[in-house]
């Protein structure tokens, strides 16, 4: 057998081994629930049961996330194939699809890292020894038994972040492949260049928006490992294009968004309480806190919440964000100089600031999330393990370094897998949650929640003291949000207790002047459907001044008023009885978001029901002209035929 298929037989052993070490590893917290924005994107999504195999269904399904303004149909297709053959009631094989996602993503990682590491150590043409990879294998066995890559693996909605980095991880491999070939007069460079360009860019940035960072990740590689001015002109002008146009141009345009404010960029800071510059500042303070979890993962650190993190309000406030930034700047200058000499550390600086370039930066997303580190923390681990593995190849320390390696690793997988047994435990990972960060409104919310529910199984005094306890906290440490609030009221009216109108007149505060975000609708739907369903007895007066606090409230964006709207118009209707108000707050809705094709569906139907078709069937039509990608299709046509059925009846 040749050395060749030797060395091949060595690194396929090797990763056989590691990845079945990581699906060990994982496999606790494959029995966990739907968490978070689970809800919202799966569970409730029921245009991801396709029950019929048509391009009508499955474009539904494509274009039914409501998370990014591209949709992310690759993420939401491979969603509606584990509901369309297990359903959404079993997230255990939406989480076991989620991991082999991560396993193949290792494969990726692999493949990249061998490609780098020939590049780096200009071993490209040389002959393997027969012995495994074990630098590249490192890198690999890092980046996929991280505990700081468990919330992409097991949060199931966070497949669209592994699906993205997938296709990142393959389309800078095959990128690498077109570079090597194209420096040295090889066939077939181009094509395998351009395929990156025109096949894994789209997937990736279809699966989630990530996605549009590939070119940059390029341009690191480009910049570290090749060097274009040794091309052809005629090279390093398509090359130079394709550069603009992915890179410069997006770069352009999104800058220019910024500097005007464009709403569609800077819109959602609506619902924050933070501003840009706030966010900016704080990103600072993140960014070390991420590269200390990926040297250092600590499970009492690390959590789904992180909303506990401390906004820098200025420079100096706190005094860290200045020596945070001072730092950055550091690794960024360090990464500038050392790009010709020390190129190995120069892409793993690089590497790492540019996986961050969307979500750490000016966009109005949550402060920190873990998950955004899944394909950044490649750069760093990858440069650590090639430039350790070379200053210690053939030297006396090899042993021992191995030695720290396989502790270093034995660490990870110990944190990783405690965590994926706190996952995998609804129970377990609430109060681990809650106990980890006690100054996560979020936190502390489901922790309240959590003992809600096992009140209603099992009414015990201990279960409403800790809810009573954890809601409370949650409330006090609630800014925007309105949900502790209503949890408190649902929490009395459990226990046969009215509720506490200072905290009603607290909700109505937040509801009528702060920040609304969009948790703020489902919230609403959850205490209404308590007054008309089941236990909760609000007056009705109470809950008609909460709903109209938040559809009046200035500052809210329309889709979430939107959808308070609605939820008291059927409130109106369901529980009063009162059909002449439930018209007059969606007319009033209508005023403020026109081009809702859910508030016009929602009043056709109301006019059906009174008897009004002509109305009913103008406001149907309004609603399908709207529905531009077919979001309401289905519900549109339902309607239809219901109102044909009201009028054929009624002409008898």
């Amino acid at each position: 057998m040749t050395t060749k298929n030797n060395f091949a037989i060595s690194n396929a052993f090797c990763l056989a081994l590691l990845l079945a070490v990581t699906f060990i590893v994982y496999q606790p917290g494959l029995y966990g629930d739907y968490v978070f924005d689970d809800l919202a994107n799966i569970t409730t999504n029921t245009s991801l049961e396709i029950h019929e195999l048509s391009w009508s269904a499955i474009r539904d399904a494509a274009v039914s996330s409501f998370s990014g303004p591209l949709k992310r149909p690759v993420s939401m297709l491979s969603f509606a194939f584990n509901a369309s053959t297990t359903g959404l009631g079993a997230p255990l094989y939406f989480k076991l699809t989620g991991l082999f996602v991560h396993l193949a993503s290792g494969l990726a990682v692999f493949w990249l890292a061998r490609l780098l590491a020939a590049r780096f150590s200009g071993q490209e043409a040389s002959v393997p020894t027969g012995q495994p990879d074990w630098i590249c294998l490192a890198v690999t066995a890092i980046w996929l038994l991280h505990p700081l890559n468990l919330t992409t693996v097991i949060y199931v909605v966070q497949r669209m972040t592994s699906l993205s980095a997938l296709f990142a991880f393959l389309g800078a491999a095959v990128y690498c492949v077109g570079r090597r070939r194209m420096d040295h007069g090889e066939p077939y460079a181009w094509p395998l260049v351009a395929s990156v360009f025109l096949f894994f860019l789209p997937l990736s940035a279809l699966s989630k928006e990530n996605g549009v960072l590939m070119p940059v990740l390029l341009l690191v590689i480009e910049i570290t490992a090749f060097d274009f001015r040794k091309l052809g002109k005629s090279d390093r002008l398509r090359l130079g294009a394709m550069g603009m146009l992915t890179v410069a141009l997006p770069a352009v345009l999104v800058l220019a968004g910024v500097a005007t404010n464009d709403p569609r960029l800077m819109a959602s800071y609506q619902v924050r309480d933070f501003d840009a510059a706030e966010r900016m500042l704080t990103q600072g303070r993140a960014i070390w806190f991420y590269l200390a979890m990926t040297l250092l993962p600590s499970n009492s650190s690390l959590g789904l919440y992180h909303d506990d993190f401390i906004t820098s309000t200025g420079l100096f406030a706190p005094v860290s964000t200045a020596f945070a930034w001072a730092g950055l700047a550091g690794l960024l200058l360090l990464a500038f100089l050392a790009r010709r000499k020390a190129p190995v550390l120069a892409f793993g600086i690089l590497w790492f600031f540019a996986g961050h370039l969307l979500e750490s930066t000016f966009l109005p997303l949550e402060m920190v999330h873990e998950h955004r580190n899944y394909l950044p923390i490649f750069g760093p681990i990858f440069a650590a393990c090639f430039l350790i593995g070379e200053r210690l190849r053939g030297s006396l320390y090899v042993k021992l370094a191995a030695g720290f390696a396989v502790t270093y690793l034995l660490l990870l997988g110990v944190v990783t897998f405690l965590r994926a047994e706190q996952w995998g435990d609804p129970v377990s990972h609430t109060l681990h949650e809650a106990q980890n960060h006690p100054d996560s409104e979020r936190a502390q919310l489901q922790a309240g929640r959590l003992y809600m529910r096992m009140m209603i199984d099992e009414p015990r005094p201990e279960y409403y003291a800790a809810a009573k306890e954890a809601l409370d906290k949650s409330g006090r440490l609630a800014t925007i949000s309105v949900t502790s609030h209503f949890s408190l009221i649902q929490l009395s009216y459990l226990m046969n207790q009215p509720a506490d109108p200072a905290v009603v007149n607290a909700a109505v505060a937040v509801l009528s002047n702060g920040p609304m975000p969009p948790s703020v609708a489902p919230a609403f739907r959850a205490l209404v459907d308590c007054q008309i369903f089941a236990y909760c007895k609000l007056p009705d007066e109470d809950v008609l001044r909460l709903g109209h606090a938040a559809v009046s409230n200035p500052r809210a964006i329309a889709g979430v008023t939107t959808q308070v709207a609605i939820y008291l118009a059927q409130y109106a209707i369901d529980k009063i009885g009162d059909g002449d108000l439930a018209l007059k707050i969606l007319i009033d809705a209508m005023a403020r978001d026109p081009k809702s094709a859910a508030l016009q569906l929602t009043v056709g139907k109301i006019y059906r029901v009174v008897g009004e078709f002509q109305r009913s069937q103008s406001h149907l039509d309004a609603a399908a002209s709207l529905d531009s990608l077919g979001t309401y299709k289905t519900a549109i046509a339902e309607e239809r035929e219901k109102l044909k059925r009201d009028v054929a009846h009624s002409q008898k």
